[in-house]
């Protein structure tokens, strides 16, 4: 979802303005900008957690439950979650960036959250054990 939504504000540009950025904004769409970056930044909880994860070591130990569990998978799926917080974030930036109105930020800003949790709903399931390749 979120890679085909990044071509289709890609392809929407043209030179000098890839992204389709409005030149001339009001004070308060400017002033909800900013507030829904900060937010989007402070919220990205995959990119957090991919981080923590890093940082703690792989064990060996967790192999007698889950066998399927090698290091290789670990650090496969970590860099996937990093990259899916990353691509989040960047494609919020893009919608906030865009933003005529308030009402248009604040929109684009809820469906970007919602599709952020949608993937950590994903995540989740991966942790409970539940797999679509089972």
């Amino acid at each position: 979802i979120l890679c085909l939504v990044l071509t289709s504000l890609m392809r929407d540009g043209y030179p000098g303005n890839k992204f389709l950025v409005p030149l001339d904004i009001k004070a308060e769409v400017a002033i909800t900008q900013v507030l829904t970056l900060f937010i989007s930044i402070f919220t990205a909880k995959d990119v957090i957690n991919a981080l923590d994860v890093f940082q703690v070591e792989y064990e060996t130990s967790i192999l007698e439950t889950f066998p399927a569990a090698t290091f290789s998978k670990w650090i496969i799926t970590n860099i996937l979650r990093f990259a899916e917080g990353c691509l989040v974030l960047i494609i919020t930036f893009i919608f906030i960036v865009q933003s005529f109105d308030v009402l248009d930020l604040i929109l684009n800003f809820a469906v970007m959250q919602f599709v952020s949790e949608l993937a950590s709903l994903g995540f989740l399931l991966a942790l409970r054990g539940y797999s679509l390749l089972d």
